[in-house]
């Protein structure tokens, strides 16, 4: 990290929240399980991933828990709101 640089380490802590966010929701039996924690921590994803995309533009959809070394492709921006969106409605 440069002292001197804007973002100084938000793209790693972005991305970690993300990635943070993505083990509990899978923990707690992923996406369509109805216990009632999950609704909020896709909301909570869904505003790491906002800032991102406010940040960078187009980003990677971290939607899920990648595996060891896979690399996600980055989506366009428009893709990437509708995608917030739809988590959080």
């Amino acid at each position: 990290m440069r002292p001197d640089h804007f973002s100084g380490g938000q793209e790693y802590d972005l991305m970690s929240g993300m990635t943070v966010t993505n083990d509990v929701i899978q923990r707690y039996g992923g996406e369509d399980f109805k216990d009632p924690i999950v609704a909020p921590l896709r909301a909570i994803r869904a505003f790491y991933m906002f800032l991102f995309m406010d940040l960078y533009g187009d980003t990677p959809l971290m939607n899920r828990k990648l595996s060891e070394g896979e690399v996600l492709d980055r989506s366009p921006r428009a893709e990437v709101a509708k995608y917030i969106e739809s988590e959080l409605l």
